[in-house]
This record gives C-alpha cells, structure tokens and sequence, in this order.
C-alpha cells in the first residue's frame, strides 16, 4: 500500500475529531472559544511539521525580512 493511503485517513479522522470537538464546545464556550480550540489543537501540528521541515529535510527556516511579511500578508488575506 502507499504511503499517502493511510496518511490521508488519519489527516481525515484528525479532521473529524477536531469538528466534533469543536461542534461539542460551541455550546459551552461560545463561536469565539470554540474558534480558538480549532486553531489551538492544529497549533501543535504545525510546530511538528516545521521542525520535521528544519531537522529531518534540512529545509532552511524563512528570513523575517520584507518579502517574507509581504508573502504572508497576501496570504493571510487570500
């Protein structure tokens, strides 16, 4: 089997686990905390995912100069 058979379940179970927590919490802590736990349970995600990019691909981490705010302001609005 490949690789990307078994990731892509777990990225969809991740996925569904993180709506129903999030469906789950709307009724205590309201759309703005519910909001929050979403972004807040994919946070640790990416921190592993750029450390695995840094230490085991040997990718670079992006300089923080004016190309790099401009990209990311684009993208924050796209």
């Amino acid at each position: 089997m490949e690789l990307w058979i078994p990731i892509t379940i777990f990225a969809a179970f991740c996925q569904n686990l993180r709506s129903a927590l999030q469906k789950h919490l709307k009724g205590a802590l309201g759309t703005t905390g519910a909001t929050f736990v979403r972004f807040g349970y994919g946070f640790p995600f990416a921190l592993i995912y750029v450390a695995g990019l840094y230490f085991v691909a040997g990718y670079d981490l992006p300089h923080m100069n004016g190309p790099f705010f401009l990209a990311a302001a684009f993208g924050g609005l796209a």
